[in-house]
């Protein structure tokens, strides 16, 4: 993946705001406990209900860990030499 330094740019950009925004994280984290809580109240006898369930956490659960990747593998700024 070749990419120009622009677009390396911003790719480090939204990795540090999402890295450093509390927002997100807790947006993320209620959507996953909201997934989570629908699931326990699902009837035990649906089976195609909580198989959809469990689908939307998996989602979530991708979705943090791309974001996750994202965030390692953006650019770092050097250090300043003082």
């Amino acid at each position: 993946m070749n990419l120009t330094p622009d677009q390396l740019a911003q790719i480090a950009d939204d990795a540090m705001r999402f890295k450093s925004d509390p927002a997100v994280e807790r947006a993320i984290l209620s959507m996953r406990k909201a997934a989570v809580d629908a699931l326990i109240a699902t009837d035990a006898t649906d089976s195609v209900a909580i198989l959809c369930r469990q689908a939307e956490i998996r989602a979530i659960d991708n979705f943090c860990q791309e974001l996750a990747t994202a965030i390692m593998r953006a650019p770092r700024k050097p250090l300043a030499v003082a």
